[in-house]
């Protein structure tokens, strides 16, 4: 928690490793946005590095870089829909019409 804020019934943390931002609080909609950076940015890392490792192949040169793991795995673990991502998991919840307690229990 943050030094001052108040406290909440119930609290969601994440950390943003491709990214910072220093604020005390972010709403659902910040978390859509940095959904959706990190969904392009993985989408553009992933295409210029096929395109830069293809034309080394094509010059005859060993690549001297690792793309590393990316952000696919943290992206997938909220925006897959089978098996269910938390996105999808709180779409179902809305649904149900009930307090969340089923979510938070997942």
């Amino acid at each position: 928690s943050i030094r001052g804020a108040p406290q909440a019934d119930a609290v969601v943390s994440l950390l943003d490793i491709f990214g910072f931002e220093d604020m005390n609080e972010n709403g659902f909609e910040q978390l859509f946005i940095n959904l959706t950076n990190e969904r392009i940015q993985s989408l553009f890392n992933r295409i210029m590095f096929e395109r830069e490792l293809e034309e080394y192949r094509r010059e005859g040169i060993t690549a001297a870089f690792d793309p590393g793991r990316g952000n696919a795995e943290c992206v997938d673990l909220f925006c897959l829909s089978k098996p269910p991502g938390v996105i999808k998991l709180l779409a179902d919840q809305c649904q149900t019409g009930k307090d969340g307690a089923a979510f938070v229990s997942v």
